[in-house]
């Protein structure tokens, strides 16, 4: 029996951090699936696939016109049938030759692969190649992650409407985020499935649940306005008002952080809130473990790998009530939810929380933990991906 064969389209390999990508390619390959990465980057040598990147865009117009003249000519030679077909759907999306020409040339990587399934990592990445999967005779899967629902559909309203149409297969990381899909057009009746995140490894859990002093308190997040961290940094404040010796770890690099520093002295947090950047997995899962408290302030998520994790290891972590978020916590069993942009309510759950006895912290964290190991397992993770495909 031969092995199916998944193409895997993501704008770029995944990193370190990228867990997800990881473990899903990792534990199809160890299960017989033939996987190929189509993404720009340099190879993961973690990763158990085959990786094959786009050819170069270039910003110069002539250097543009010599690799199209060269690339596409030579990709009609290679798999004439699947540009034919490709050439004509495109045609009765109404494109011009001009750009289908283009196109054959940013989808040539994939259009000269033979495979059974063409799944799209992120829904962004699917637009402009809806037609690819057909071309090739392959089915098509796509992914939905946190942007592709909350964020780029408010930009550009109806840009899933031909993906709708031309998919086989979706998958979502959270109930949430498919609601979301079905709200942006997605047919009812289109086969998804839910796969959310998975723990890789067991990790070492947190142990120590004595407050510090200070009381150490961490976020790992990207620095951008959908995680919120104002709100984290305000609430901040608060607990300073109120007395409390804190402080406020940030794990994480974005565009928002000139922002959030001079909103952090402008509070008198200068010496509270510690912007240390993008750490190592390793690094991060030990200043969590290091913590009395996790808080993901984030005003939207489709799921949150970062507080799966702390809770794996047991960190007592507070989120915001948003998006997914509700299906990754459960309140006052396995961590806190707390209504998003909301500094107020977030400095008083971390009070209460204080004041609880080691016992119910230590029955919260032992919860997270099993919840965790129970619901979001590696086996399970993998099982369900071959059931998918």
């Amino acid at each position: 029996m031969s092995k199916i064969r998944i193409g895997i389209v993501l704008s770029s390999a995944p990193g370190y951090s990228e867990t997800f990508f990881k473990t899903k390619i990792n534990g199809l390959a160890n299960n017989g699936f033939r996987v190929i990465l189509f993404a720009r980057g340099k190879r993961n040598q973690e990763l158990d696939c085959t990786h094959i990147r786009p050819y170069p865009v270039f910003q110069f117009p002539l250097l543009s016109a010599l690799s199209v003249s060269i690339i596409v000519p030579f990709v009609f030679l290679r798999a004439l049938l699947p540009v034919v077909r490709f050439w004509n759907f495109e045609k009765e999306n109404g494109l011009s030759s001009i750009a289908i020409i283009k196109s054959i040339y940013l989808n040539s990587h994939i259009i000269t692969a033979r495979l059974d399934w063409l799944h799209f990592g992120f829904a962004t990445t699917a637009l402009g190649r809806e037609n690819v999967a057909r071309a090739i005779g392959a089915k098509m899967a796509v992914s939905f992650r946190g942007y592709d629902i909350n964020v780029y559909p408010v930009k550009n309203p109806g840009c899933y409407m031909l993906l709708w149409q031309r998919v086989d297969q979706v998958h979502s990381i959270s109930h949430y985020l498919l609601e979301q899909a079905y709200n942006l057009g997605l047919p009812v009746n289109k086969p998804a499935q839910i796969i959310s995140p998975a723990i890789s490894t067991p990790l070492e859990p947190k142990m120590n649940f004595e407050v510090s002093d200070p009381i150490k308190i961490i976020t790992v997040a990207r620095l951008t306005w959908i995680k919120g961290l104002e709100y984290g940094i305000q609430s901040m404040a608060k607990l300073k008002e109120a007395g409390l010796n804190i402080q406020y770890t940030i794990v994480g690099e974005g565009p928002e952080y000139e922002k959030l520093l001079v909103e952090a002295n402008q509070l008198g947090l200068a010496d509270k809130v510690i912007f240390i950047g993008k750490l190592s997995h390793k690094e991060t899962l030990k200043k969590m473990r290091e913590s009395d408290l996790y808080l993901q302030p984030s005003l939207n998520e489709g799921f949150c790998n970062a507080v799966l994790e702390a809770q794996a290891i047991g960190c007592l972590c507070i989120v915001s009530d948003a998006g997914a978020l509700g299906e990754n916590i459960l309140n006052n069993e396995t961590g806190w939810l707390v209504p998003p942009r909301d500094a107020n309510k977030l400095a008083d759950i971390v009070m209460k929380i204080l004041k609880l006895p080691i016992s119910e912290l230590q029955r919260i964290s032992g919860n997270a933990k099993k919840r965790v190991s129970n619901i979001f397992s590696l086996k399970d993770h993998i099982d369900s991906w071959q059931k998918f495909y």
